[in-house]
């Protein structure tokens, strides 16, 4: 017989639970999209107040307990069946669906593929219903007492799925795209309370607030909201309404990019795209705007059935839509055109102290009346780390390898300026003649200076970054991190995104040199690292966690990301104006280092251009 005549004679329907087990790999593909549904389902059930509770990033437990409409007994088991639901009845209603999930729609999929619990009662009834169901098998069905509101309790999702459990990530992992989806809902939705816990422990309270700008505060943080500006603009039926980054104001990721079309949590590569068009020529490589936008429109204008999660739309008039994003935005724009990428005096945010004194805080200048510069133990056999912070190191274009002619021109160029392990204030280019300054600085982010003959430019950014982390690695692996203790403590109010970065990391964080106390619920930094201390503390142990709070994996070790977050934050940016002792500090010190040419992160901090090279591009050669 063959395989065709096979398949003919063994076609059959299958079982409800298989058919249900299908259907859970494209509903609840991870603990998030699980969080996701039940959470939507409480919305659209009117609740006014939200209660999550996650255990072991959602793979242990998921509970969701609402204040909405509740079910009555019969309701309930239905929702447990597939396509039962209380939102459509005709086909027509999926052209223009207005709401978000229904009881119906994930239920039982979630239920074939964990043990699940129902706790519902509406308004009208005594007595509240509960139901348990574990893989997909309806168990126990009874009267219990309840509050209005429905509670929905999800345990050991995929347990009778291994090979889909084994896929998951780690519980941190998973519990970064479970707040994430806490955060959106609490984004949209600023009238509803949310509380959200974490293996028992509240992460984050959101009080129901008609404010919007209040809500994007509590949730993204104040020292991010603190960078953008509210935007309202409407055209075409198109409302676009939220708050945007001022183009100075920018992240390491997109994860801090979220749009949301008529409530609806979404991903939309061409609005990303036109959005991050308006930015780029503010923005660096690796930097990403920053941004919470609704997005309303009539419900027939588009379709949200694109997608199993719906967490994809299509607009019909797609031109339409980016117009009015990119019309919404632009203003904003140009608004802030006095702080251009090239050449622009940014005030620095120490602008209290005096030029001389910022320096010497963040280099630890010789200077009367302040301390001396710590020497730079060399970190050589002592500390070997991997990835990025390695730069060019182990790549291999050449018989001699990049490595090697990196070791080479650094001990040249070490060599050349007179520098050390452990740098002495010299000049970094003695031939140049009198009068003529042996360092410049350029576009305030470059620091040029001549070398036998040919052209040294030097990023002050990347470079300061390099001299810190190094500083601060040698620091850590001799045991003995310097610390200063604040004079006031310093509030820190982390973002639930952040709080959990805090606590992954809170142990590398105290090694790198910040002290921490939490008293009754609010966390105030104490101390802070010695080596490169500046007068901005607090706005770079808050830059530093949000950073750390970046989706994503770790490209480096715990203490390595920490130091080498510590170094980006601490180091003087693009823009802050140095004089020429600084910038001869800076070279010395960059080049006293075991690993000059690359700052922790992978980005370069040094281009040599030989004269040849200016001299061909004249036609002199």
């Amino acid at each position: 017989m063959s395989p065709i005549e096979t398949l003919r004679r063994t076609i059959h329907l299958l079982p409800e639970h298989v058919a249900n087990r299908i259907a859970a790999g494209e509903v609840a593909e991870r603990p998030a999209s699980v969080l996701k549904e039940l959470i939507e389902n409480s919305l659209d059930a009117g609740a006014g107040r939200i209660e999550i509770a996650v255990e072991a990033g959602g793979k242990g437990a998921i509970v969701v307990r609402d204040d909405g409409c509740g079910m009555a007994r019969d309701d309930a088991l239905l929702a447990l069946r597939r396509h039962a639901t209380s939102k459509i009845v005709r086909a027509e209603d999926l052209d223009a669906i207005q709401t978000l999930g229904f009881r119906g729609e994930a239920l039982p999929s979630v239920a074939s593929v964990s043990k699940l619990e129902i706790v519902t009662r509406p308004a009208e009834s005594g007595t509240g219903t509960r139901i348990t169901v574990e893989g997909g098998k309806i168990g126990d069905v009874g009267e219990a007492g309840a509050a209005v509101g429905t509670q929905v309790r999800v345990r050991d999702l995929f347990f009778n799925v291994p090979a889909r459990r084994r896929f998951l990530r780690s519980a941190q992992a998973e519990l970064r795209q479970c707040t994430d989806v806490v955060m959106r809902a609490a984004l949209v939705n600023p009238e509803v309370a949310f509380t959200y816990l974490v293996d028992g422990r509240r992460r984050a309270h959101y009080d129901a607030s008609e404010e919007f700008e209040a809500r994007v505060t509590a949730v993204v943080g104040k020292a991010l909201a603190a960078g953008m500006r509210s935007v309202h603009h409407s055209e075409n039926g198109f409302t676009i309404r939220g708050m945007a980054g001022r183009p100075d104001t920018h992240r390491g990721s997109r994860s801090q990019q979220i749009l949301f079309v008529n409530q609806r949590p979404v991903q939309h590569r061409a609005l990303s795209g036109a959005i991050f068009a308006l930015y780029r020529d503010h923005l660096k490589a690796r930097q990403f705007p920053v941004y919470v936008l609704m997005i309303e429109v009539d419900p027939a204008r588009i379709d949200v059935n694109i997608h199993p999660s719906k967490s994809e739309v299509r607009f019909r008039e797609q031109a339409e839509a980016t117009r009015a994003v990119r019309h919404a935005i632009a203003p904003l724009i140009r608004d802030v055109r006095a702080t251009p990428r090239w050449g622009a005096v940014r005030r620095s945010e120490g602008a209290d102290l005096g030029r001389s004194e910022q320096w010497e805080l963040r280099l630890g200048a010789d200077r009367p009346g302040g301390v001396a510069p710590p020497v730079f133990p060399s970190v050589r056999d002592r500390w070997s780390g991997e990835g990025p912070v390695l730069g060019a190191a182990g790549a291999s274009d050449s018989p001699g390898g990049i490595a090697e002619q990196a070791a080479a021109m650094r001990e040249e160029i070490a060599a050349e300026l007179g520098v050390s392990h452990e740098p002495s204030p010299v000049d970094c280019a003695p031939e140049a003649p009198p009068g003529v300054a042996s360092v410049w600085q350029y576009a305030l982010t470059y620091i040029f200076t001549p070398l036998k003959g040919d052209l040294l430019i030097v990023d002050q950014h990347t470079a300061h970054e390099r001299v810190l982390f190094e500083r601060t690695m040698a620091a850590i692996l001799e045991g003995d991190v310097p610390s200063q203790r604040v004079l006031f403590p310093i509030v820190i109010e982390p973002s639930p995104a952040e709080a959990e970065a805090l606590e992954t990391h809170r142990g590398d964080i105290a090694r790198v040199g910040y002290e921490l106390e939490e008293i009754e619920g609010r966390i105030s930094l104490v101390g802070v690292p010695a080596v490169g201390r500046d007068s901005r503390a607090g706005q770079i142990f808050q830059a530093l966690l949000g950073e750390l709070a970046e989706t994503g994996e770790a490209k480096m070790g715990g203490i390595e990301r920490v130091a080498a977050g510590f170094a980006c934050k601490a180091a003087v940016k693009a823009g802050d104006t140095l004089n020429e002792q600084e910038m001869g500090q800076l070279v010395n010190e960059l080049f006293a280092t075991e690993k000059p040419f690359f700052c922790p992160h992978g980005r370069p901090t040094v281009v040599r251009v030989p004269l040849g090279e200016i001299e061909r591009r004249f036609g002199r050669i």
